[in-house]
């Protein structure tokens, strides 16, 4: 235990001449008449000296204070070698009680597993979507989802795979299934859509991987039996287009751009969106405002080692949103690790990837992004941004 020791007092003959002085004094000390010198006793009786020479407090050196502190002294290393001890002690019980915990988590895994029977997520080449918009249409979903992957193909229509589902009424639930061509395509959508707006300023879809209920083995069967007929000439026709429009297909989707992969797709757009990181009302009063954020903004992203990478900086005064461009991915997804949650000026920033929204600002110029720009954002260049 730290002594905390008292102030230096005034030299005795200063107390003589001036008594008011004994008001000032810490409580804890005296003045030894014998000795005519400052004493202050701590909590184990240890008794200290005001030294004036040394302008400090020393250990009182007598018979009774040394033998005092060498009992503290032992006292201390005893409760020092006690608390060594139960640090020990409850650190093996820590490991103990950790290691347990563990084997319970991975033991209720595999009930869960087991209780459910049912395959993982990437066992799927579809995707179920929830909280749609009632207005929404075949053709937005196929233009939407199909910026993350390739959708399968009904080779009978020649149409993308897209279930919406209606109800009795006919109206619509909601709710539609869409289907890709590979099952590596479903993470990156539900990644990359879902908990967001499909559309400005719209409610937030749900989108997850589809699951369906699996039938009984006897009407399994019955579905087999009723479905067996022989595939004719004009069916084989049929699926034959499918097939060459499909490989068609991914050879575009290939040849957009040779050096992209999934991983950099799945990273979200170049640009960023930092929302209130200003005040409207105080960005319209003061005109150099806007070029105080963007000074701030290039500074921060020096200290990330990414300012060379920033392309442009936009600011929606409307919107109180300000946009940033880079070159790369990896630029983008550090700043908005680094922004987003952030306090700038009493107010907390959210950083994310742009995802297609429409802002506004007083005076719109030719670097505004445009509708087109809005629906090729990932995985894409944004060429009108600039």
């Amino acid at each position: 235990m730290v002594i905390k020791l008292p102030g230096a007092p005034p030299r005795p003959e200063e107390v003589t001449k001036n008594p008011k002085l004994l008001t000032q004094l810490d409580e804890r000390i005296f003045l030894d008449q014998s000795t005519n010198s400052w004493i202050f006793e701590d909590e184990d009786s240890i008794e200290y000296e005001y030294n004036f020479t040394n302008v400090k407090w020393e250990i009182r050196h007598n018979e009774e204070s040394e033998s005092k502190s060498e009992s503290k002294k032992h006292k201390l290393e005893e409760n020092s070698e006690d608390e060594e001890e139960k640090n020990k002690r409850d650190l093996k019980l820590l490991k103990k009680q950790k290691l347990q915990e563990l084997k319970d988590e991975i033991s209720k895994l595999k009930q869960e597993v087991k209780s459910s029977g049912t395959k993982s997520e990437t066992s799927t080449n579809a995707v179920f979507v929830s909280n749609l918009p009632n207005d929404i249409s075949n053709k937005e979903l196929d233009e939407i989802f199909s910026k993350y992957g390739i959708l399968s193909q009904d080779y009978n229509t020649g149409e993308n795979r897209i279930k919406m589902y209606y109800d009795e009424n006919n109206t619509f639930k909601g709710e539609a299934t869409i289907f890709y061509h590979s099952k590596e395509s479903v993470p990156l959508a539900v990644e990359m859509l879902d908990n967001t707006p499909i559309r400005p300023h719209s409610k937030l879809i749900k989108v997850e991987p589809a699951t369906f209920t699996e039938t009984t083995n006897s009407s399994k069967k019955e579905n087999a039996k009723s479905k067996i007929r022989t595939r004719t000439s004009k069916d084989q026709q049929k699926l034959n287009r499918a097939k060459e429009a499909l490989n068609k297909k991914l050879s575009v989707w290939d040849d957009e751009d040779t050096t992209s992969t999934t991983k950099d797709i799945s990273i979200g757009s170049k640009v960023v969106v930092v929302e209130d990181m200003f005040r409207v009302d105080e960005y319209q009063q003061d005109p150099l405002l806007g070029s105080d954020i963007k000074e701030d903004i290039k500074e921060e992203c020096v200290k990330l080692g990414i300012a060379h990478d920033i392309s442009k900086i936009i600011i929606y005064d409307i919107s109180a949103v300000v946009m940033i461009k880079f070159k790369s991915y990896t630029s983008s997804q550090k700043c908005i690790d680094s922004f987003d949650g952030r306090y700038f000026d009493g107010l907390k920033l959210r950083a994310s990837p742009f995802s297609g929204q429409k802002f506004e600002r007083t005076n719109d110029h030719d670097d505004e992004v445009t509708d087109e720009d809005r629906l090729n954002h990932f995985g894409e260049v944004i060429d009108k941004v600039t």
